[in-house]
């Protein structure tokens, strides 16, 4: 270590924007930082989509966006995405003496297939001790190859104050890498619709969290968090919690107009909040939402602000708000 003054930052994949930016799409990346998206013309917006629908197979690696950019080829793309899964499998063997290599790569090969359910050891496997496998699950966290989102109470600022560090979804190191390893290829990306990927909710998730969790800028360590309440009737769930502007705000990843809110309504309802944010595929827009919700055997109203916008500009969200 040098001695002296060390300043330490945190380095996640490329963005959506830079992603833009290396494939030179200027006028695309100025309509991205507009104020407002409410000017964007129809032919733009799509545009932006498909984009978007791009860095979904790509990813932020820069090995792989630079390639794509130079060759516009996404089987070459795939074998970057080769080369980078294969070097993290080989470069498990330099910690045998800490950890179980092989307990290594099952949950690597297990968390980039199950992006955003809470992990339970059992579910990676029957056949090995929890403590083992929690063990090389912890490693690849302090790898930054699993971002880990622990569940919050969410009762106050700061949501670290909240924090149980037993409950958690892991996300992936990038999502590029995490469809790879799905086993998605170009030849069928470019053939499906949107809507027909199988793996295009997850992917949506994972995008939405390598953002999020890099989003405070380079200086502050990545931490992100979410709401889970489990009961045996009544499960609740929120993709993702961050604070801004002094408040606490849910947000809900949807594709397209589908998709119910009720976790989010019973979010709002139980920690007395007023706004939300959802990002999805459409444009943005800014609703007063009157519902119910359930409260044991009674039905009570909640009015709130919901806060929509297209998820390709989700790392402006605090401009946004």
């Amino acid at each position: 270590m040098p001695v002296g003054r060390v300043e330490y930052l945190y380095l996640g994949p490329m963005t959506f924007f830079e992603f833009l930016a290396a494939l030179q799409e200027d006028a695309l990346l100025e309509t991205c930082k507009m104020k407002s998206d409410s000017e964007i013309s129809h032919d733009m917006f799509n545009r932006l989509i498909e984009r978007y629908r791009e860095f979904l197979f790509i990813g932020g690696m820069p090995e792989a966006v630079l390639t794509y950019a130079e060759t516009k080829s996404g089987l070459a793309v795939e074998r970057v995405h080769r080369s980078i899964i294969e070097t993290y499998i080989e470069d498990f063997s330099k910690y045998k003496k800490r950890v179980n290599t092989e307990h290594l790569e099952m949950v690597f090969n297990y968390i980039s297939t199950h992006i955003g359910q809470k992990v339970k050891y059992s579910n990676i496997s029957r056949e090995n001790q929890s403590r083992e496998l929690k063990k090389a699950f912890h490693l690849l966290i302090k790898a930054r190859v699993i971002l880990p989102v622990y569940h919050s109470s969410c009762s106050g600022i700061p949501l670290k104050a909240g924090v149980d560090t037993n409950i958690v979804k892991p996300y992936f190191l990038d999502v590029g890498l995490m469809n790879y390893q799905c086993g998605l290829t170009w030849n069928d990306f470019v053939s499906l619709r949107t809507q027909e990927l199988f793996t295009i909710g997850a992917a949506s998730e994972q995008f939405a969290a390598q953002h999020l969790m890099y989003g405070s800028g380079q200086a502050k360590k990545p931490e992100l968090y979410y709401w889970l309440r489990e009961k045996k009737s009544t499960n609740a769930e929120v993709d993702f919690i961050i604070t801004a502007a002094g408040r606490i705000w849910p947000i809900e990843i949807k594709l397209g107009k589908s998709g119910t809110l009720k976790s989010l309504h019973q979010f709002l309802y139980q920690k007395n909040l007023g706004k939300a944010v959802r990002f999805n595929l459409d444009k943005s827009s800014n609703v007063i939402v009157d519902t119910s919700v359930k409260n044991g055997v009674n039905i009570d109203h909640i009015t709130f602000k919901l806060l929509s916008f297209p998820i390709f500009l989700i790392e402006k969200l605090a401009d946004l708000l």
